[in-house]
């Protein structure tokens, strides 16, 4: 490359490609958001030596699909040591001692290839050297390094939120497992990201003789539809072709005009056999579940504010990108047989395909109509029915017993204070979800960072439940516990075995 200093607004994708075949020794990646597909251009060709990178570990961006548990796994499966800090936003990519580069772009397509991102690379020495000096001091301050078991927990705790819909309060429930770094940056407020999506379709709510008007409040027939959790399809109609990661469009029958109007979107989950299925609940709930009780499971539902009339027509998308509308016509059209009349193609239907096309012009008039018009906000969509579910928890604090015992013969406990200790350790792991053992609690700032993710939940939260923990709590009990539990793990456990 010269110069050695560049400033860099497009072809990222190139960029790092290039960066990448220029030194394979070490790769070292800061980088707040990471996408699957973007990970895997970076580890295309030779594996890099050695792989570190420094990333967000907020569970909840996790579950909204900001950053990907896949990307994480494939990381970790490429040789990767991983760490987590809180509120990161910096954006460093070094291979070895040959190329740096700092930029606005996340690890993502969409910053590869759409966004306008700036930055600059550079193989000056000096450059590189600043730069891995501030690599190597992050990496010092984020604590332990990611392990596949952990992963796993985290995935199951998501997979459980978004069956459920992700319901508004639960997203406070899915914390945020990184190092507490001192940046002090507020957090950032996210949303779902439907950019890179594997399939999209519009799912057809009424039917010919029960057609809505565009007067129709959008908050009642999402009511009436149950679509913030769950799209229905016919008994005899299994929804075997929509993937983990399909943007479902909520399209509702309308008479006058006879038409078709999206007023939503939603997340989908591929349809499992027995687990989405409607149940005798369900069904009393909504009668007409009896004969559409096939589900395809959705979250992160968005749905445009006031009436349905605020939403977006299908007859337009179908007049503007005729045969390009669905994926059946745009096949036919280029085959050269079959129909390619998209009015035709949906008929009968409960759900159609869109092309790539389609979703990107849905997908932009449907964001027209959110800033327009506003989305049904958290509070509404709390007042709606929700399946229940119970967040799967990590298994209990290693070595609670022999923690509980210890307490008593080495650091001059009662017996009574021991049992009340190993129980408060218990609680939070049942509560919160921390993982506590001899690997998650190896330094006093380990320790502390669980401290400070109960205590934000609780404040968060504001309310007592059976089980929970107030500040008191906290202060009098969790907190000389955990660092017991410290202690303990310092005395038993070499760091070698650590």
């Amino acid at each position: 490359m010269n110069p050695s200093f560049q400033l860099i607004d497009r072809d990222w994708d190139k960029i790092i490609k290039e960066a990448a075949s220029a030194d394979r020794t070490e790769l070292r990646v800061v980088c707040p958001f990471i996408k699957v597909q973007a990970a895997k251009r970076l580890l295309t060709g030779q594996r890099p030596d050695s792989i570190r990178v420094i990333t967000r570990f907020h569970i909840g961006e996790m579950c909204d699909g900001v950053n990907d548990t896949e990307a994480l796994r494939l990381l970790l499966e490429h040789g990767a040591k991983i760490r987590g800090i809180r509120n990161l936003h910096a954006k460093l990519y070094l291979f070895g001692s040959k190329r740096a580069i700092v930029t606005s772009a996340n690890l993502t397509e969409a910053a590869f290839f759409r966004n306008h991102e700036f930055g600059f690379v550079s193989n000056e020495n000096g450059i590189i050297e600043r730069c891995r000096e501030y690599f190597d001091a992050l990496w010092n301050r984020a604590g332990s390094d990611l392990d596949l078991t952990q992963l796993e927990g985290w995935e199951n705790r998501i997979n459980a939120v978004r069956v459920a819909g992700s319901r508004p309060s639960t997203n406070s429930g899915l914390s945020d497992e990184g190092a507490n770094a001192g940046l002090g940056i507020p957090g950032m407020v996210l949303t779902p990201s439907v950019a890179e999506v594997p399939q999209s379709f519009v799912k057809f709510f009424g039917e010919g003789h029960h057609r809505a008007s565009l007067d129709l409040a959008v908050l009642d027939e999402v009511k009436r539809s149950g679509c913030h959790w769950a799209c229905t399809y016919p008994r005899n109609k299994r929804p075997r072709r929509v993937e983990d990661g399909a943007v479902l469009f909520m399209g509702r029958l309308m008479e006058n005009p006879k038409d078709i109007i999206v007023y939503g979107r939603a997340i989908g989950l591929r349809h499992v056999p027995g687990r989405d299925e409607a149940s005798a609940a369900e069904i009393a709930l909504r009668g007409w579940k009896a004969t559409w009780p096939m589900y395809v499971r959705v979250h992160h539902a968005e749905f445009v504010a006031g009436t349905l009339g605020n939403g977006v027509s299908l007859s337009a998308l179908m007049g503007e990108l005729r045969s390009d509308s669905f994926a059946a016509t745009q096949r036919n059209a280029s085959n050269g047989t079959g129909n390619i009349d998209p009015r035709k193609a949906y008929q009968q239907q409960a759900a159609v395909q869109l092309t790539k096309e389609a979703f990107a012009w849905l997908n932009h008039r449907l964001e027209l109509a959110f800033v327009k018009h506003g989305k049904l906000t958290p509070a509404e969509l709390e007042t709606l029915d929700w399946p229940q579910v119970r967040l799967p928890n990590p298994s209990p604090p290693a070595h609670l017993s022999k923690f509980q015992r210890w307490l008593v013969t080495s650091d001059g406990k009662m017996e009574g204070t021991a049992k009340v200790y190993a129980s408060f350790l218990l609680r939070c792991t049942e509560h919160y979800g921390e993982i506590i053992s001899d690997r998650t609690v190896c330094k006093e700032i380990d320790a502390q960072r669980i401290i400070d993710r109960v205590n934000h939940v609780v404040a968060e939260r504001g309310r007592w439940a059976k089980g929970t923990f107030n500040t008191h709590d906290i202060t009098d009990n969790f907190t000389p516990a955990l660092r017991a539990y410290l202690r303990f793990i310092e005395a038993t456990f070499p760091v070698t075995m650590r």
